[in-house]
């Protein structure tokens, strides 16, 4: 009879064979942070889950789509049963992304502490781990788009056809989960024109359209179905929300617009006092529709007002001073969010150090650095967004980015002490941006 001790040595042996000691450290580590958060993190309830919870109702209630929530995740609960089984599995889910993370940075880094370094940090940290045990999308998030990018970084270094059709269903899969990451499309399409004008390579191109099509026309079907009942092309209202919002706070909202008299008496005579509850009525009562005309008109009406006002410029500045990823974490962990978190602001200075490496980049070796501008146009058009289209709680709303802001990171600090340790930039230091 094997003894306990022999049959936890196996195990162990073949746990260290398959895999490499380092990675083994950081799933221990990931695993006993997920269950300390699991039982002991501050229990954070965000309002937006009611409305997560609503659409599940419609979808398996009564089999229809709510135009303010995107399908996805409301399935998700409820095949989770909106709890603690939720929670689990995000945590589950968490896991096992950080394997492709990993898998990531050795494709991109070549020291190995480095790694160790930046692994450790996607596993402790509350920006990547916190939402894993709240009723949001962000968990789902941060951990399939850290699947999605490592099938995107294998497809930009492999160029296999498998890997093409991973990274689309899993950039659907994300859009469905959060409409935010709808630029994903724009991703492949930009990719789809590199190939074409720079690779030339029929086949290849051919294999990469059918996915890229496939996956731009379901998302245009869902559009369509939302113009069918709802009368606007879109996946979901939170823009046109958020938007109202925004104009309401800074006083742009043309009321005289609106030709519906019960409406224009309920917003114009209801006191308020908060936009956020206004829209919602505005929602509840007239639809989607109505308050989508009241924000296209107030913006043609109060375009520069909007675009570059002072007082709305200076509320967004303002925004840009959170912390990426920051959150609602409370006083959990406030040290570890002190030592490795970064304002917006820190995150555009970066941005620009990275895009002067780029194009220097590109002049030294005369390639085109496919992925670091794929880095690149991933956080500034969210930046973009961001910038524009949010009203508040912008740490929360960067769970679209925060993993390829890690990974810019990763890239310079290497590149720094590469340079550091040589005394002057050499060619070779500059394959970690290609």
């Amino acid at each position: 009879m094997i003894s306990d001790t022999r049959v936890f040595d196996r195990i162990k042996n073949f746990i260290l064979l398959r895999c490499d000691k380092d990675l083994v450290v950081i799933y221990l580590i990931a695993i006993s942070v997920s269950i300390l958060m699991f039982f002991f993190a501050p229990k954070v309830t965000i309002m937006d889950i009611n409305d997560y919870m609503f659409a599940k109702i419609q979808l398996l209630t009564y089999c229809k789509l709510d135009y303010y929530r995107v399908p996805l995740y409301p399935l998700f609960l409820a095949l989770t049963y909106n709890g603690t089984g939720t929670t689990i599995m995000q945590n589950i889910i968490f896991l096992i992304s950080v394997g492709f993370c990993y898998s990531i940075l050795k494709m991109l880094l070549s020291y190995r502490w480095v790694i160790f370094f930046f692994m450790v940090v996607y596993v402790i940290h509350p920006a990547f781990v916190f939402y894993n045990n709240v009723l949001m999308p962000e968990s789902l998030s941060i951990s399939l788009c850290t699947i999605y990018l490592f099938f995107l970084i294998r497809y930009i270094f492999q160029e296999k056809t498998k890997d093409c059709w991973i990274f689309h269903i899993l950039a659907l899969i994300l859009i469905f989960i959060k409409p935010a990451f709808t630029f994903l499309l724009g991703i492949s399409v930009g990719i789809f024109i590199y190939q074409s004008l720079f690779k030339r390579n029929i086949r290849r191109v051919g294999l990469f359209i059918l996915p890229m099509i496939l996956a731009i026309s379901l998302v245009g079907f869902y559009s369509m179905k939302m113009k069918k009942d709802e009368r606007v092309f879109n996946l979901s209202c939170v823009t046109d929300i958020n938007l109202y919002w925004i104009l309401g706070d800074h006083h742009l909202l043309d009321y005289n617009s609106i030709e519906n008299n019960e409406l224009k008496t309920l917003v114009q005579t209801h006191p308020y006092g908060n936009y956020a509850v206004e829209i919602m009525d505005v929602r509840k009562i007239y639809g989607w529709k109505a308050m989508h005309d009241i924000v296209q008109t107030s913006i043609q009406k109060n375009r520069k007002a909007f675009l570059i006002g002072d007082n709305i410029t200076r509320t967004r500045l303002n925004n840009f001073k959170e912390v990426v990823g920051g959150g609602p974490i409370g006083n959990f962990w406030k040290v570890v969010t002190f030592f490795f978190s970064i304002t917006f602001f820190q995150l555009i200075t970066i941005l620009c150090i990275y895009l002067l490496l780029i194009i220097y980049t590109y002049f030294k070796t005369r390639k085109i650095p496919v992925l670091s501008i794929t880095f690149f146009v991933f956080i500034t058009v969210n930046l973009f967004m961001f910038y524009f289209f949010a009203v508040n709680d912008l740490s929360r709303l960067a769970a679209t980015i925060l993993l390829v802001s890690l990974l810019v990171i990763a890239q310079l600090t290497e590149f720094s002490i590469q340079v550091i340790r040589n005394g002057k930039i050499k060619r070779d230091h500059l394959k970690i941006f290609q």
